[in-house]
């Protein structure tokens, strides 16, 4: 609720990715988040310039989060954009390893 809240204000404020992915994978880890929460994680973790970060916050979110349709689509667009096919292959392989369970 409110913490969740405060948590996306902070990240929206940050200039690094470094950073604001750190604030991300702490939201998205760890118990289960509504659906949007998720797809505030998707949609933050989309705007980062540095592939790197992005994918490490959509690779911990698939690893502890169930997406629904949407945000499978969602997530797949924001890995789809990466610059580095190396990165994106990696977000990529995550969402379809976690189809799998």
């Amino acid at each position: 609720g409110t913490a969740e809240a405060a948590v996306f204000t902070v990240a929206d404020t940050l200039q690094s990715d470094y950073e604001r992915g750190r604030v991300l994978k702490t939201a998205a880890g760890g118990r289960p988040l509504p659906a949007a929460s998720i797809a505030r994680i998707i949609d933050a973790a989309g705007r980062m310039q540095s592939d790197y970060e992005r994918a490490g916050v959509l690779t911990l979110l698939v690893r502890h989060q169930t997406l629904d349709a949407a945000q499978r689509a969602a997530y797949r667009r924001a890995a789809e954009a990466m610059h580095s096919r190396y990165e994106q292959d990696r977000a990529l392989a995550a969402l379809a390893r976690s189809e799998g369970r």
